[in-house]
């Protein structure tokens, strides 16, 4: 059996050794999980359905996406996005051209898992949720900074009604939830997170988040509605401040409560740890919900700059100065690793 880098893995190295064993013996089976692909070959093509998570174990791949090579080698997973919300593939990838070694996890396979071992799957589901947050961090900061530069000129240019356009629809993916966090629990779980969280009760209209402050609640709306700015409206099931709760980042927003009040559920990331350390399984479910939202939010703004990406191309060959969404692919397909 070919031992793997499980050190050099982001979702994988906070694994104790004990637990690290027995994920190299639960996933890699007679050698099944594990192909070997030759220089230069396909791995995934873009808008193919499959909900693998795909693990380099040696050599390197290439990311295509948007008229751009990105090199991840390895220690670097890719499809993760697939794997916790499905949908089509983003991009297209090939092995390197030395060829690659990679490990690959069915997500049937991990669910079962999951069974056996709810601490330390939560523990690889945490890696890919602060992943995907900082990624997400990283975008708002940015269209905030956009938007405040545009608000400082008069857009009378196309391109810049476009670009505040452009600002708008992502501004509305990012706090856009396709499930509820407490989404598949039976009664008897949202019984256990009732004893353990409590809710706080907002004053109609009031601001309970300004943006800048330094707070890691994670807030899941039980009654009411929550009002982003002008950008979005949170209904009963939705949660907010999901990148503060993760990475411990500044708050991105301003939110103010509805006209009729609200009540929130409080999960800071201490009561949170605490209560996984109870109850593994409810708070390893809480984690996969958490994964779905932000999963589908990074692939609803990848297809959103996908729908740019010819005219990006254009300005870019032309050797013309770079637009926003440009500048805004960059900083989505730059590699990044976990802060440890």
């Amino acid at each position: 059996m070919l031992p793997l880098p499980l050190d050099k893995i982001d979702l994988l190295d906070t694994l104790s050794p004990e637990e690290q064993q027995f994920f190299q013996r639960f996933f890699v089976r007679d050698g099944h999980s594990i192909l070997t692909y030759t220089p230069n070959a396909s791995i995934i093509q873009k808008d193919q359905e499959n909900d693998n998570l795909y693990i380099i174990v040696s050599g390197t791949v290439i990311v295509n996406v948007a008229h751009r090579r990105i090199t991840l080698e390895t220690g670097h997973s890719f499809g993760e996005i697939n794997f916790f919300a499905k949908g089509g593939r983003t991009a297209t990838i090939n092995a390197g051209p030395a060829g690659a070694i990679v490990l690959i996890i069915t997500r049937k396979l991990f669910d079962i898992y999951m069974l056996n071992r709810p601490a330390a799957a939560q523990i690889i589901i945490e890696n890919f949720d602060s992943l995907i947050a900082e990624r997400l961090a990283q975008i708002t900061q940015f269209l905030r900074d956009e938007h405040d530069k545009l608000n400082q000129i008069i857009p009378t240019v196309e391109a810049d009604i476009q670009n505040k356009a452009f600002i708008g629809q992502l501004s509305q993916i990012l706090l856009k939830d396709t499930i509820a966090l407490l989404s598949g629990f039976t009664a008897e779980e949202i019984e256990h997170v009732n004893s353990i969280f409590p809710i706080k009760k907002i004053e109609p209209n009031k601001q309970f988040i300004q943006q800048g402050d330094r707070s890691n609640e994670l807030l899941h709306v039980v009654a009411g509605t929550a009002v982003v700015e002008d950008i979005a409206r949170l209904n009963i099931g939705q949660s907010l401040g999901d990148i503060a709760f993760i990475t411990g980042l500044p708050r991105t927003a301003n939110v103010f409560a509805g006209p009729a009040g609200l009540e929130v559920r409080i999960f800071t990331p201490d009561t949170f740890r605490k209560f996984a350390e109870f109850l593994p399984s409810t708070a390893g479910k809480i984690r996969l919900n958490l994964a779905e939202i932000l999963a589908t939010r990074f692939r609803a703004t990848l297809e959103i700059v996908d729908g740019y990406q010819e005219k990006i191309h254009e300005v870019e060959t032309q050797e013309e100065p770079l637009t926003f969404t440009s500048r805004l692919l960059r900083a989505l397909t730059k590699p990044i690793k976990l802060n440890r």
